[in-house]
């Protein structure tokens, strides 16, 4: 079976957020909902976790880059896209930070959509191959802090519910 490219002009990236964990800083965009020929309407995210980015916040972002090798020996960020229930591994090779404003920033990245992991193929057996993206977004920050205030507040509410009941 021939591959075809995969159409990228379908993919639009709304307003993300990068947050932060214990495994690292995580990206989530959202894509505006997209028709795939024969598939119908795909409503997905891409998903970036495990980047070795330290927690801070939009500004001191700004300016900085990172570079992710396609080495099989490198410890890289894992991200994913869900399409027609199966995850699609997405490397993310490039970031880089730009302008920011009080809580987000604009990011620029580079992934490869890894397409033959699963396989993505059409109802008329048209399969896509592997395909890198270039994209511009703007990322919410919530920095560590926001974070800490957050769990703090949703642990403070379920003590308040639980002394309640």
């Amino acid at each position: 079976m021939k591959k075809e490219r995969f159409p990228l002009e379908l993919l639009v990236p709304q307003v993300g957020t990068m947050s932060w964990n214990d495994f690292g800083a995580s990206i989530d965009i959202p894509l505006e909902p997209f028709e795939l020929p024969h598939i119908g309407k795909v409503e997905t995210r891409i998903r970036i976790d495990c980047l070795p980015i330290e927690g801070c916040d939009a500004a001191s972002l700004v300016g900085h880059s990172y570079q992710f090798p396609l080495d099989q020996d490198a410890v890289n960020p894992e991200g994913g896209i869900y399409i027609e229930h199966a995850h699609h591994p997405v490397d993310l090779i490039a970031l880089a930070f730009r302008s920011a404003d009080e809580d987000s920033i604009e990011a620029h990245l580079v992934v490869n959509f890894a397409f033959d992991f699963e396989g993505l193929t059409d109802r008329e057996d048209r399969e896509y191959d592997d395909i890198g993206w270039q994209f511009v977004t703007r990322l919410v920050v919530r920095s560590p802090r926001f974070e800490i205030a957050l769990r703090d507040r949703r642990l403070a509410r379920r003590r308040r519910a639980a002394r309640n009941r």
